[in-house]
């Protein structure tokens, strides 16, 4: 798919039409992926990452939607 190069932390589309979000970059050349909708679902690899759109960039969902922090200061 053309685009820019899927990295950890984003929102991408399979090649099967999958939502999953990047989780891993091994040796940048396996890319590790786990369903978006769940935080233990299995995961799966891609080895094509020309294979994955980028749906929403890492950044872009955090400033949508920021990680919740305590009022001590560290992240929940």
């Amino acid at each position: 798919m053309n685009g820019p190069r899927a990295w950890i932390g984003d929102l991408v589309e399979d090649e099967d039409g999958q939502l999953a979000v990047v989780t891993d970059v091994a040796a940048g050349t396996v890319w590790v992926l786990r369903s978006a909708d769940a935080l233990l679902a299995p995961q799966w690899v891609t080895t094509d990452p020309d294979s994955l759109a980028v749906v929403q960039r890492r950044a872009d969902r955090l400033r949508r939607h920021p990680p919740v922090v305590s009022t001590s200061g560290r992240r929940l």
